[in-house]
């Protein structure tokens, strides 16, 4: 597996500028100021922006495989099934005060595809997953997050997973690309296979 430390500039593509991204208001009342029209929720980071490109010169063939419309496909009926087997659908109707917090969120983040929550299993933990697919936010809740946690910490949980949403959906997906191909690399160098430590050390602070 080939290494992942940052290359020369003169070997590798420069990143593109991106746009500043905008600090989300806390008003008095606890609602959320979304962003000035069009002014970018979020954006990438200088660095997200060097890792891709870097991946893209340094492991092109971890790249293509996962930006290739083969394995986005082959990825979303696997989150399909897993949904299917794991979990339950959380309806608007029975559930308003989370989609409530949803719906906050989703305009505060300038998210425009509709968002379905589900229920996981209750393993112990309080936490949330986005299962990505560019058309839908898919968030699966994990453990019984609306009997323990406060109103403003769903908030929080929710508008976390959904900013991988608006993330992943950047640059035509690329960003998400990146995230696997990291992922894949640091399970290689955990496993022995040769790729660098820094594949670790990298997947975590993209993850950040």
């Amino acid at each position: 597996m080939p290494d992942v430390t940052p290359a020369p500039a003169a070997s590798a593509p420069a990143a593109t500028n991106s746009p500043s991204p905008q600090v989300l208001e806390l008003n008095p009342d606890r609602s959320v100021t979304s962003p000035p029209d069009g002014a970018p929720a979020l954006a990438a980071l200088p660095y997200h922006l060097l890792v891709r490109d870097h991946l893209k010169v340094h492991a092109a063939k971890l790249w293509e495989h996962f930006s290739s419309d083969a394995f986005q496909q082959a990825h979303a009926e696997e989150l399909r099934l897993a949904l299917l087997k794991a979990t339950y659908r959380l309806d608007r109707a029975s559930h308003p005060e989370l989609y409530a917090h949803v719906d906050v969120c989703a305009a505060a983040l300038k998210l425009t595809v509709p968002v379905e929550l589900y229920q996981g299993p209750n393993d112990g933990t309080l936490n949330a997953a986005l299962y990505f697919v560019p058309d839908t936010a898919r968030v699966v809740l994990l453990g019984p997050i609306e009997e323990l946690l406060s109103q403003e910490e769903i908030r929080a949980l929710l508008g976390h997973d959904l900013s991988h949403h608006v993330l992943w959906t950047l640059h035509g997906g690329e960003l998400l690309a990146t995230e696997r191909a990291l992922s894949a690399l640091s399970r290689a160098s955990d496993q022995g296979a040769g790729a660098s430590v820094s594949a670790c050390a990298s997947e975590r602070l993209f993850k950040l």
